[in-house]
């Protein structure tokens, strides 16, 4: 054996390897604090005023518990009348950044038509038309949008009442109408 055919052997052997597995432990799993706090700006903006500063503030920190504990592969349940087993996908984040910087330049003067502008754009240049059923990592905003909406929170402001759709209430008042919101 040659040392020429060791080299060429084992590069053909790198060529084959499964580096999948190691691009999921490489991946961004969370943001800095300059992003954070852009994305708190960004997020002001972009949802429902209702909601408020600490409502806002709430959500920017439950999208990132969200993102930081995001595991790809995990177990799904598979829905009602679908016998496969369903697993999450890959999420990277790693676009976040960039288009977090993108959208600064209009949150550090507070003006939020400015910013508002800058999210339509970065959604346009994204290639985002509709919102995902889930985040799926292509755009930070609508990632962010999509967490919210999905949640007990965003429906019950919507329809301003006490759904409480991801709570377990009991079979106790089950033909009672949701209680408007504030009287909960």
């Amino acid at each position: 054996m040659t040392r020429r055919f060791l080299v060429r052997w084992a590069l053909s052997l790198l060529a084959v390897a499964p580096f999948a597995r190691v691009r999921l432990f490489a991946q961004v799993r969370s943001l800095d604090e300059v992003d954070r706090a852009t994305l708190g700006a960004v997020a002001k903006v972009a949802l429902p005023s209702p909601l408020g500063d600490e409502g806002v503030e709430t959500v920017v920190q439950g999208f990132l518990r969200w993102i930081g504990g995001y595991r790809a592969g995990a177990e799904m349940s598979p829905g009602y009348g679908v016998p496969r087993l369903r697993r999450t996908p890959d999420l990277d984040i790693s676009s976040y950044r960039p288009q977090l910087q993108a959208l600064r330049e209009g949150t550090d003067r507070g003006d939020s038509a400015a910013v508002n502008a800058r999210i339509q754009d970065s959604l346009e240049a994204a290639g985002i038309e509709a919102l995902p059923s889930r985040p799926d990592g292509r755009h930070v905003v609508a990632d962010l949008l999509s967490y919210y909406l999905g949640s007990s929170e965003a429906r019950d402001l919507c329809y301003q009442a006490a759904i409480r759709r991801h709570t377990c209430p009991g079979l106790a008042g089950m033909d009672e109408r949701p209680a408007p919101l504030g009287s909960a």
